[in-house]
C-alpha cells in the first residue's frame, strides 16, 4: 500500500488532471481510452475494454466518440476482418502530447496508474463485499488504509 503522502500526491495529480481534461471537452473515460491506445500504439476494442476494465459497451461508446472528434482512427483489421483496429489520429497525437507538456508524462502515467488501479480494487471490493463500490469511494478507503494516524475530515478532501 502506498503512504500517505504518495497516496494524497496522486490523488491531487488526477484532481488537477480532471481539471485540465474539462477544458478539452473530454471525459475522463475518454481521454483514458486515448491514453491507452496510445501507450498500445493500437488496440481493438476488446483490448481496450480489457486494459481499462470497461465493458465491451463502454469501450465502443469511448472509441466512437472519439473517431468522432478525429482523435482517434479505425480501420478494418487485416488478419481478422470483423475487428476494427485504432489508433490515434494526428489530433489525438496533438491532445496527448499537449497534455503530456502541461501536466508531465510522469505525473499522467501515475494519474493513469491510480486510475486503473481503483478501477480493478474497487471491482473486485464490489465483487467481495457484494455492494456496488466506486472507484473514488474505494480511493478514500485506500487512503484511510494508508494512513498511521487518524485522519480529520479536511485531510481527507
Amino acid at each position: 500500500m502506498q503512504g500517505l503522502e504518495e497516496l494524497a500526491k496522486a490523488f491531487a495529480d488526477l484532481g488537477e488532471l480532471r481539471a485540465l481534461l474539462a477544458r478539452t471537452g473530454l471525459s475522463e473515460s475518454d481521454f483514458m481510452t486515448l491514453l491507452a491506445i496510445d501507450r498500445a500504439g493500437s488496440a481493438h476494442a476488446g483490448a481496450v475494454a480489457k486494459t481499462l476494465g470497461y465493458s465491451p459497451a463502454k469501450a465502443s461508446r469511448c472509441l466512437g466518440r472519439l473517431v468522432s472528434f478525429g482523435l482517434v482512427s479505425e480501420t478494418v483489421d487485416k488478419a481478422d476482418r470483423r475487428k476494427l483496429d485504432f489508433r490515434l489520429a494526428n489530433n489525438g497525437f496533438d491532445v496527448v502530447f499537449d497534455l503530456e507538456r502541461t501536466f508531465g508524462r510522469e505525473r499522467m502515467v501515475s494519474a493513469f496508474g491510480l486510475f486503473l488501479r481503483l478501477q480493478h480494487e474497487s471491482r473486485e471490493a464490489a465483487t467481495a463485499l457484494d455492494v456496488p463500490v466506486t472507484p473514488t469511494e474505494w480511493g478514500f478507503v485506500a487512503t484511510l488504509a494508508a494512513a498511521d494516524r487518524p485522519l480529520r475530515v479536511g485531510e481527507l478532501s
